[in-house]
Parts: structure tokens; sequence; C-alpha cells
């Protein structure tokens, strides 16, 4: 039963290349660069505190 050797591999390799896939298509296809859009995230996190105090 090799598949059961198997399935905690796939678990563990098939995200990472999914990520790694995402990453990719977004920087190059789509020209979305993850770091701007982090950034920009914690830009409107310190926003979002300044209104709520």
């Amino acid at each position: 039963m090799e598949i059961y050797y198997l399935i905690p591999i796939m678990l563990v390799i098939i995200p990472i290349v999914y990520l790694l896939r995402l990453r990719l298509f977004d920087k190059i296809v789509h020209g979305i660069d993850m770091k701007k859009l982090d950034e920009e995230l914690k830009k409107y996190e310190v926003e979002d505190d300044d209104f709520s105090k």
C-alpha cells in the first residue's frame, strides 16, 4: 500500500506548488506585486486604528 506513504507528502507539496504558481502568475501575468499589497493593507490598518481612537 504505497499510497499511504504518498498522501502526507502530497499534502505538503501541493499547497507549496500552488502558492508558488499563484505568486508567479500574479507577478508576471497580472503585474500584481504581493509586497505592495501587503504595504497597502498595513497602511489601511494604521488608518483604521487612528480612526477608531
